[in-house]
């Protein structure tokens, strides 16, 4: 933030405290709706060269300032019984705060400002499900559309108008103009966006404040006017509209009795674009890759062109919710035919950490560099800081139309590849094997003091290692899965930490998480295992394993796999005496890798022992001992 923007969150926070010290009943939307007014006042009194602010009695002159203003546009201010309700004592201490500052010089979002600074400590959002975007991601969705920037540009669900206040910014910066249309269901929050416009000297710009069901209501799009040529927004998609007429004016809404808020508001952005019309909005990953939503991608590529698909993290809109959701760029189709290839990214960082305060680390100026060099048709070059990003074709998404990342990661188009071209049978986990389903309660089924037990910190990623361990009985109140020896234990949560274990012959059988499946290999019409056993093991903790899985790994906090999405993986199965030898070979391999890992051990404590001796020596020697 600029050193102007700075003093413009200082001066929030200042203005804050005046209105809640001196009109100690005010609510913290009442001090927002005082705090917004008194900056378009501000701002108004600097194009008008009034003074009022710095008139020896600032009171009366501001209360007739705001009453001449309010003569002209009624629905600027929020107040309505009184010009300015607070005491002559608290409008007076905000003056003399803002009278120290130029506000015609600060090019921030300030009623973006008042309304986080306001909330930021609340963690609440609005009945609306509204929050504040932060201002690298709405920075880096206008980079998105740089290049399509111009005519007719739409925030269906503006909030305090972020977004259409940076966009008029980058479009004056390049001696630009521009039509802006904010809709918005909160009027607060409308009069917010009408207020930052204001400041923005935006004049010709259109705010709708739409009660109800907002720019989903019906007769928005032609309310507005529609054929937008730039649709941007972050809409809200946590509440569900359950409004007949309303669902019935979507394609996604009829014959349902509610659907996601989220969900039409895609639906309505594609309504809003005209033909060759783009759009950049925020969509939660159920629209990326949820099942039950697969109606709403069908509709998107039946309508648009792909352009991008970014990633979020988890953090990305801390600490207003914590949720996965990516950015989508889409063309309006204007007739029939493919579409470029579409930009995959994934950002690691975003500037913010989990308790919403910014931190340095931003993938996002990367992504758009690279963004950029893709629309150039130029080498994106390599990935920075924890993001990624490739280009695939998303017109071939299969009959679920998955638009999320991992779906058409290079990685898993690599495996099935593979697979596919491997001189071995290929069969999926559930022909190779079967589930050992034995769940026990330790508490009530099992004999003695203590039982063997491995739970999932009992076993190593990576390694193939687990370290059974012995559990009082009654310290185990749930069910636990039964395992013997010569079976295969893989973990379900976090599968990419490839906790998959072989139970060694000799080793007593025992009880496993049941966040694990144990399974065991069938066997073929010799009574040979199909795949011998430490051989799955080391082929489900593979790239080969991995690469499948990355699509159907479900949930947020505690990724998991599902049962079912397990045994439908894909493995090759040698024939049983190359799988003899491949795991005599690997043995082998592993053994001299441990030779190697002693040897350099014991190498690198004897150079820790040299290096002593020597400082050893030295500061003997300075002190003449030696």
């Amino acid at each position: 933030m600029s050193e102007e923007g700075a003093r413009a969150r200082r001066l929030v926070e200042g203005l804050n405290r005046d209105i809640r010290d001196g009109e100690g009943t005010s609510s913290l939307m009442e001090r927002f709706d005082l705090l917004s007014g008194l900056i378009v006042l501000k701002v108004m009194d600097e194009r008008l060269g009034c003074q009022a602010f710095r008139d020896p009695a600032p009171a009366p002159a501001l209360r007739a300032l705001a009453s001449r203003i309010a003569a002209d546009d009624t629905g600027l201010f929020a107040w309505r019984t009184l010009p300015i309700p607070v005491s002559d004592a608290t409008l007076s201490a905000c003056a003399a705060r803002l009278a120290r500052i130029d506000l015609l010089s600060v090019g921030d979002d300030l009623a973006g400002l008042a309304y986080e600074e306001l909330l930021r400590r609340t963690f609440d959002k609005g009945d609306n499900q509204q929050f504040f975007t932060p201002r690298n991601v709405v920075d880096f969705m206008l980079g998105l559309v740089s290049d399509r920037l111009a005519g007719r540009v739409c925030d269906p669900a503006c909030g305090t108008g972020g977004f259409l206040v940076r966009a008029l910014a980058m479009l004056r910066d390049r001696g630009l103009g521009a039509h802006l249309v904010g809709m918005e269901v909160d009027e607060r929050l409308a009069r917010a966006t009408r207020a930052n416009l204001v400041l923005c000297a935006a004049d010709d710009a259109k705010v709708r404040h739409l009660p109800g069901s907002g720019s989903l209501a019906q007769g928005a799009v032609e309310l507005s006017g529609g054929d937008f040529d730039v649709v941007i927004t972050n809409p809200p998609f946590g509440s569900d509209t359950t409004d007949r007429a309303t669902l019935d004016d979507f394609v996604l809404g009829r014959g349902r009795a509610s659907r996601r808020r989220g969900v039409l508001f895609v639906e309505r952005c594609l309504d809003l674009l005209r033909p060759g019309g783009v759009a950049c909005m925020v969509v939660d990953e159920s629209i990326t890759s949820g099942r039950a939503q697969a109606d709403v991608r069908t509709l998107i590529l039946e309508r648009a062109a792909m352009l991008a698909v970014v990633a979020l993290p988890e953090t990305a809109f801390m600490p207003y919710a914590s949720v996965r959701t990516s950015i989508l760029l889409f063309e309006r189709k204007s007739g029939p035919g493919k579409g470029p290839e579409t930009f995959f990214a994934r950002a690691g960082q975003v500037g913010r950490r989990p308790s919403g305060e910014s931190h340095p680390e931003d993938d996002l100026p990367g992504i758009l560099r690279a963004h950029r060099a893709h629309v150039g048709a130029m080498s994106t070059g390599e990935p920075c800081g924890q993001a990624e990003w490739f280009t695939a074709r998303t017109e071939g998404a299969g009959s679920d139309a998955r638009l999320d990342i991992a779906a058409h990661h290079p990685d898993r188009l690599r495996v099935a590849k593979l697979l596919e071209s491997s001189r071995h049978p290929v069969l999926t986990l559930s022909s190779i094997c079967e589930r050992r389903y034995e769940p026990v309660r330790p508490d009530r089924d099992i004999d003695g003091l203590t039982f063997t037990h491995v739970g999932l910190s009992d076993m190593e990623p990576h390694t193939g290692l687990m370290r059974p361990v012995q559990v009082a009985r009654h310290s185990v109140k749930g069910p636990v899965l039964r395992y013997m020896p010569g079976d295969v234990i893989m973990s379900r949560l976090r599968p990419e930490l490839r906790k998959v274990c072989f139970v060694p012959l000799d080793q007593p059988a025992g009880h496993v998480s049941p966040e694990c499946v144990v399974l065991v290999s069938r066997t073929d019409d010799a009574g040979r295992p199909v795949l011998l056993p430490g051989l799955l093991a080391e082929l489900l903790r593979s790239d080969v394993t991995m690469d499948q899985v990355r699509h159907i790994v479900t949930g947020i906090g505690r990724p998991r796999l599902g049962t079912a999405a397990l045994m439908s993986l894909s493995l090759p199965v040698p024939p049983p005496d190359e799988q003899a030898r491949m795991l005599a070979d690997l043995h082998e391999a592993l053994a001299m890798a441990r030779k190697l890992q002693d040897r350099a051990r014991l190498a690198l404590e004897e150079a820790r022992r040299r290096e002593k001796e020597g400082r050893d020596a030295l500061l003997l020697d300075a002190f003449g001992v030696r």
